[in-house]
């Protein structure tokens, strides 16, 4: 299931970042790069919720992914209470 989560925000970040060296990363070194670590783990929850937790609430299909994608891009909140995610910057 982490790794289904893991697929999801790796292709929102590919897709979020079009610099050839950034897509040619793996979706860990993004998850990384990107600092999603500060809020962010495998099975527990730090300030957002733990990759688990966000596989647990989402299917895995496109109107998953385009979400995701949408929510890694521009941030968000609502989802996993009242902390809003950041946009990426």
């Amino acid at each position: 299931m982490k790794s289904i989560v893991l697929i999801v925000v790796s292709s929102a970040l590919l897709i979020t970042f079009t610099n050839a060296a950034i897509a040619e990363d793996s979706g860990e070194v993004l998850f990384k790069k990107h600092n999603c670590t500060m809020c962010h783990a495998p099975s527990s929850k730090i300030l957002g919720p733990s990759l688990e937790d966000i596989s647990r609430k989402y299917v895995d299909n496109e109107q998953t992914v385009s979400k995701l994608e949408q929510t890694v891009r521009n941030g968000g909140n609502g989802s996993f209470g009242e902390m809003p995610m950041p946009a990426d910057s």
